[in-house]
């Protein structure tokens, strides 16, 4: 097993994310079988590393785990075997604009290193084990299928659709999703706030702009009408061709807390993993603070952390489409077992006499765990 022992955001415009996994020694033997990593989460898809040996050569390959039919992720990655003397003697790979699908949901390289290579130019640590960063950047993820018209409706022009068309369902986020369509509608089942572009028929079909919903765990959200009926869309063909690139998709928990008075209020919330916390206010200083607590911190596994990266907005009770950020974030924290959680500070510049007497946070949240 390769553990992960670090995890960096670079915050640049391609989301680039690296990942630090420590492989054992023995790896350099010819008797050691293959390493490979737990899951690990990039661009809403779990992915996996392995680390393949041969008599002569290790290889490094990145997997895509929730790689579904229709699914297409393309990314960039690199494999980088840290030196123990100097970084210019580091060993890299890169593979650019890399397309994984159900087919083909593993790239990589055979022949990453020689072991001798990797014996006796310094690769080994202190310890002995070796450092191998994996930096992935660039996501583009799309969603591609063609549903089928129903033959007596798409020979009758004037006849209408009495009954949804929908896709095969894909995983994106972590959760299951379908498109369905209608003669006078087209929606898509969701969970979760979720940022799509849709593309409808042929190249020269229907193309919208960056659609955003908020939808409830049931599916449930605002309809999206396109310009078009499924036949003018279809142009005769007995199936329509639907695309829709996937951008994101956060969790939202709601909690509303009364700052009408001096001192602290709290609120309870969950996850989507079901996991308790707690949002307190505090409104004895000069502006209004915020401190998140993990109460379920307890029910993190015993040699495993727990990575969660949140935001915080704050709304008003009167003016729905006001919103205040809170100060640096997004939020990011490690969490292990232990009995009690210190909790987080969030501050914000909120007067303690604005006129707003209540506010809502609105916490959006990511999280995945990961070894230790």
């Amino acid at each position: 097993m390769a553990k992960l022992q670090r995890f960096l955001k670079l915050n640049d415009r391609f989301d680039s994310q690296v990942f630090t996994f420590v492989l054992p020694a023995k790896v350099a033997t010819y008797d050691n079988p293959d390493a490979y990593t737990k899951d690990v989460v990039y661009g809403y898809h779990k992915w996996t590393v392995s680390f393949i040996r041969t008599n002569v050569h290790l290889g490094c390959f990145l997997k895509l785990q929730t790689a579904g039919n229709g699914m297409k992720c393309q990314i960039d990655f690199s494999f980088t075997l840290l030196n123990r003397e100097h970084f210019t003697r580091n060993e890299t790979f890169i593979e650019k604009s890399c397309i994984f699908t159900p087919e083909s949901n593993q790239h990589g390289r055979k022949t990453f290193i020689c072991l001798n290579d990797l014996l006796d130019r310094e690769f080994a640590q202190v310890t002995g084990n070796y450092l191998i960063e994996l930096e992935i950047r660039k996501i583009n993820c799309n969603f591609e299928c063609s549903i089928r018209l129903p033959k007596k409706q798409h020979h009758n022009r004037l006849q209408t659709y009495d009954t949804k068309l929908e896709s095969s369902y894909f995983t994106y986020g972590l959760f299951d999703w379908s498109l369905s369509l209608s003669q006078n509608e087209a929606t898509m089942q969701q969970d979760e706030f979720l940022t799509t572009y849709a593309i409808i028929g042929e190249s020269d079909g229907f193309q919208s702009e960056e659609l955003d919903q908020l939808v409830d765990i049931k599916g449930n959200g605002d309809l999206y009408v396109v310009n078009g009926s499924l036949q003018q869309l279809a142009k005769r063909r007995s199936s329509l061709k639907v695309k829709v690139r996937m951008v994101s998709v956060v969790s939202i928990s709601e909690v509303t807390l009364n700052v009408s008075t001096k001192g602290k209020t709290r609120a309870h919330l969950y996850d989507k993993d079901k996991q308790a916390w707690l949002m307190e206010a505090d409104t004895s200083g000069n502006t209004i603070s915020f401190r998140l607590y993990y109460t379920d911190i307890t029910h993190v596994p015993r040699k495993n952390s727990r990575y969660v990266c949140w935001n915080l907005l704050v709304l008003t009770r009167y003016i729905p489409d006001h919103k205040v950020k809170t100060n640096y974030g997004p939020f990011s924290r490690y969490y292990i077992q232990q009995d009690l959680d210190e909790g987080h500070h969030i501050t914000t510049s909120i007067p303690i006499d604005d006129p707003r007497p209540l506010i809502t946070p609105l916490m959006t949240r990511t999280s995945y765990r990961s070894n230790r």
